[in-house]
């Protein structure tokens, strides 16, 4: 039997899947079953992925009508026979030690959920925030500890985590698939107060595909108004499962700043328009909620903008930019201020100018030999691949 089990969506990836299944073949710990779940590709992907099953018996073939990203990884636990499952978006790319790490940390802690880092790919791809959000301090929690919970650094994406097979059937938790964006975030506010222990890890494990321009996250976050829009959405079903479980009550007035931060700050930096309907939106989600959280204990600058939230008189652009800016300056300090609205802006062209430097510049002799010893790999299946298909014409 495997010791961990590898799911991995595909839908329309035939220009990145190969490579994909070529890190995930190369992992260090061969014990491993790889599921790969065929989410109804129009492209050539379901033909790539039998040739890949010609090539490897490890991989398991799933092949399912378009249900979208939550029902192909549910497709993929239901198939998985492994204790210890990890989940790989199929433009992306694992470390060969990946699943080796997981289960040697699955082993001495007797964690339910591991979270690791990520590093993007190419390098010159991620931002601030993105390099910041996929590099974690290393921590142990054990028992329902929201702490865990509201760490920038253990959220959003699921592949950043590997959990029991043991704890899913126990919480009873799997994808929402009513949830069409943002399914990632509900998972982890509905499974990390669930574990009994959960164990982050520095590692970086993962390769984060950042250079995709026709990927679902760069179609659904186009504009601050589609992204605010998204979030309320993603928001309304944590809201709901969270009154659900009775967490409210223990840490509501944290998930509510938390909403201000993933969807108010979006809306306060849209177009007018767009930014009432999003604050109208946020004030249909919260008002049910309202009155049993503990809004006086609020942060003082999510304080500020729930108030002018909750109140139905449409903003000006003018008022909106007030109220983020108090926003920021309470909950941040001037400096950051200073920075985010100042600064910033002063900045941006000489930002743009030092990515292009970057991704133009000689890498570095680390780098270019991480980068030969990938494309070696990569080679090599590319190979396999093409011998695979021409066996299947045949």
């Amino acid at each position: 039997m495997a010791q961990v089990s590898v799911i991995i969506p595909v839908y329309n990836v035939e220009s990145f899947v190969a490579q994909c299944l070529a890190t995930v073949r190369a992992q260090t710990l061969r014990d491993i079953e790889i599921i790969c779940v065929n989410d109804g590709s129009t492209d050539g992907s379901l033909t790539l992925l039998e040739a890949a099953a010609r090539l490897d018996d490890r991989i398991v073939l799933v092949d399912k009508p378009n249900g979208g990203l939550s029902s192909a990884r549910n497709a993929g636990i239901e198939r998985a026979t492994a204790p210890y499952l990890m989940f790989v978006d199929s433009d992306d790319l694992l470390e060969t030690n990946a699943c080796e790490r997981v289960l040697e940390t699955f082993e001495e802690t007797d964690a339910d959920i591991i979270t690791f880092g990520a590093t993007c790919y190419p390098a010159w791809g991620g931002n601030d925030w993105l390099v910041g959000c996929l590099s974690p301090a290393p921590a142990s929690y054990v028992g329902q500890d929201f702490d865990l919970m509201f760490r920038e650094d253990t959220r959003p994406y699921v592949w950043r985590s590997a959990v029991t097979r043991a704890f899913l059937d126990r919480a009873g938790l799997r994808f929402r698939e009513d949830v069409r964006f943002g399914e990632d975030q509900v998972f982890y506010f509905e499974a990390y107060p669930q574990a009994a222990r959960c164990e982050v890890i520095a590692d970086k494990l993962y390769l984060y595909r950042t250079s995709r321009k026709d990927s679902l996250m760069d179609q659904r976050l186009s504009s601050k108004a589609a992204k605010a829009n998204n979030h309320v959405n993603i928001a309304a079903k944590i809201f709901s499962i969270w009154d659900e479980q009775g967490w409210l009550d223990l840490e509501g007035r944290r998930l509510l700043e938390w909403f201000g931060e993933f969807a108010g700050v979006d809306a306060l930096s849209s177009e007018e328009a767009a930014c009432n309907q999003t604050i109208a939106d946020m004030r249909a989600l919260v008002a049910p909620y309202w009155e049993a959280l503990d809004t006086d204990a609020l942060e003082g600058g999510t304080r500020g903008m729930f108030a002018r939230i909750m109140d139905p008189t449409p903003l000006s652009k003018a008022e909106a930019n007030k109220v983020l800016w108090l926003y920021y300056r309470h909950r941040y300090g001037w400096k950051f201020c200073v920075r985010k609205f100042a600064h910033d802006t002063l900045m941006r062209p000489f930002r743009a100018i030092a990515q292009a430097c970057k991704k133009a510049l000689p890498e570095s002799a680390a780098d270019k030999q991480l980068r030969l010893e990938r494309e070696a790999l990569l080679d090599a299946y590319e190979a396999d691949r093409v011998a695979a298909l021409e066996a299947l014409r045949s």
